[in-house]
Parts: C-alpha cells; sequence; structure tokens
C-alpha cells in the first residue's frame, strides 16, 4: 500500500502540481488544463490520515482522468467520483493486503483503517467496494 511520503512521490513522479492553501470547504481538489497538465489544492491544514486520502482521491482524478464540471450532470460526477475513490482504494487498500491484515486478526473498522492510515469512513468504503466487487 502507498504511504503518504510515496503519493507526494508520486505526484512529483507524474508532473502534479501539489499546492497546500486555505481550502476550508472542499478540503482538496484537483484541476486538469487543456494542455493535460493536472494541478491539486489541499487544505493547508490537513494531515493524517485525511491528507492521504484526500491526496490519493486528487491523484486517482489525475491519473484515471476523472473530471467534471460544476455543470456536469450528476452521472458524470458520479462516475469521475467512482473512477478515483476506485484508484485510492486500490493503491490504498489492495485486496491482498486487506486479506493479510484480516488474516493476522486486524478486523474492526477502526483498527483496519489505522492499518492502512486511513479515516475510517473510507475503509468502510473499502469493504463495500470489494464486497460489491466479488
Amino acid at each position: 500500500p502507498l504511504t503518504t511520503a510515496d503519493l507526494y512521490e508520486l505526484a512529483d513522479k507524474e508532473c502534479i502540481a501539489v499546492y497546500q492553501f486555505p481550502l476550508p470547504y472542499a478540503g482538496s481538489l484537483a484541476l486538469m488544463q487543456e494542455d493535460g497538465r493536472c494541478f491539486i489544492g489541499m487544505n493547508n491544514d490537513t494531515e493524517g490520515a485525511l491528507e492521504h486520502v484526500r491526496l490519493g482521491h486528487e491523484i486517482g482524478h489525475c491519473i484515471t482522468g476523472g473530471f467534471y464540471n460544476r455543470h456536469a450532470p450528476a452521472w458524470v460526477r458520479g462516475k469521475s467520483e467512482y473512477k478515483a475513490n476506485k484508484w485510492a482504494i486500490l493503491n490504498f487498500c489492495p485486496l491482498s493486503a486487506l486479506r493479510q491484515a484480516q488474516e493476522e486478526g486486524i478486523t474492526e473498522i477502526w483498527s483496519l483503517a489505522e492499518y492502512f492510515n486511513v479515516p475510517e469512513d473510507f475503509m468502510r468504503r473499502v469493504l463495500a467496494f470489494y464486497e460489491n466487487v466479488q
């Protein structure tokens, strides 16, 4: 699974600029210019598991090309968010790593979230994703 440091390295490698500034309402966002360059904005006081998930989700938008504008219909927004979430899930909590953690006795939502350095609500999303995939 990717760490937060890995995510910043990946963004750098993929030429995705990450900027920290006050972004209290959205928390984070990703933008793609017409030339294909991506930019990520992160709320400057976000840290820990929340920073990890937000950064990964926004990188997911950039890598999968899942973008939309404020005028996009709900189905376009949903599809783009699904792509970004799926990328984050597969890279933060690969099924093999999830199974390994469970074999080691890490089964509670809070303990899995702590193990993978993600918020509990994201861990619930991970489990629902794998449940629906199988």
